[in-house]
């Protein structure tokens, strides 16, 4: 079976950043789709008649200045939303209601929590998978990372820091939901937000896991460049994955090597390790049929979705309160908009 897909926002992700000849292509929802055999776009939608142009010349498909009238038209399967966050909710929403089978939505899932669990609540109700578009799950650096946590590789997991720019919302949530693929939920936040910051501000804290152990992030608006880096330290070994996931490094405790003074730690030696080459957009479509073909959730689900902004805001909860916020957040329509 080929999969019918309209796409809902034609801008950068939906299609654009493919004319970016510095990416990995394909780098885009509309390019992933055309990657993979079993997904076919038939319709897309946007508010701008040039974008909508630009986009039907490189993918073709029908298209629409008003996504409604594309849900009541045309027989989808799958509806990718990539508009700017704040259209999340109420396109997603009417997208569950059309009887499509499986939605992709762009992160940030939301602007708020009350959004979130509306958008969970209308894909539960209609049966329909909601995944978010934390590309890093489907990385096999990041999944590489995981197992060999997972494995013990490292022994036991101690402590995570990693750094990135840009807004906490924007790249905030790649980053949170990527600590909390490999370190599971969190229990706490204490944040602090950048001043002189307007809409979506960077932010850097602490946060404490369910599991015991406590994560450190440094986010900055203020570079012009990019930064996303990651290094997880375990009581036997290290995992660092550097230059925006170009990078896996993994060392671990050289037990051959003996000190004299039994009080020296043992030393840390590199390790070559194997990571099967994959595109991550082309692994999330695969995942987003596989949850339809298999009625799971898909590797990044809406409530994962929710968990990662329900991180980002809390750094702005900490930072106003100007102490330690336990999670779940208690306001629900606590909101930070950005693109």
């Amino acid at each position: 079976m080929v999969y019918k897909v309209g796409i809902i926002g034609c801008g950068q992700i939906a299609s654009i950043f493919e004319e970016d000849a510095w990416r990995e292509h394909p780098c885009t929802h509309a390019g992933a789709y055309d990657a993979v055999k079993r997904t076919r776009i038939v319709a897309a939608a946007d508010i701008s008649e040039e974008r909508l142009d630009r986009f039907s010349k490189r993918w073709g498909g029908k298209v629409y200045t008003d996504y409604k009238e594309m849900l009541e038209n045309e027989d989808l399967d799958i509806v990718s939303v990539t508009a700017n966050t704040p259209y999340h909710s109420e396109m997603v929403i009417k997208a569950a209601k059309s009887g499509v089978k499986a939605i992709f939505c762009e992160k940030p899932i939301a602007t708020c929590i009350a959004e979130a669990d509306e958008m969970i609540q209308a894909c539960d109700e209609q049966g329909v998978k909601l995944i978010i578009n934390h590309t890093r799950r489907w990385h096999p650096f990041y999944q590489k990372a995981k197992e060999l946590v997972n494995n013990g590789e490292i022994g036991e997991l101690t402590s995570i820091t990693g750094y990135f720019t840009s807004g906490l919302l924007i790249v905030g949530t790649h980053f949170f939901d990527t600590l909390r693929f490999i370190a599971g939920d969190a229990g706490w936040v204490i944040g602090s937000i950048e001043r002189n910051q307007s809409g979506d501000p960077s932010g850097s804290g602490l946060i404490g896991f369910k599991s015991g152990i406590a994560g450190s992030v440094f986010g900055s608006s203020q570079k012009q460049y990019l930064i996303f880096e990651m290094d997880i330290q375990g009581t036997q070994g290290r995992i660092c994955i550097k230059d925006n996931g170009t990078t896996f490094k993994l060392w671990t405790t050289n037990k051959e090597k003996k000190h004299i003074d039994f009080n020296v730690p043992g030393e840390l030696v590199p390790r070559k390790i194997s990571i099967e080459k994959k595109n991550s957009m082309i692994a999330a479509v695969s995942d987003v049929v596989a949850s339809i073909e298999n009625d799971r959730d898909g590797l990044c689900s809406g409530r994962d979705g929710k968990a990662a902004l329900e991180l980002a805001l809390a750094f702005h909860e900490s930072d106003r309160m100007g102490e330690k916020v336990e999670l779940p957040l208690q306001d629900k329509i606590l909101r930070i908009v950005s693109r």
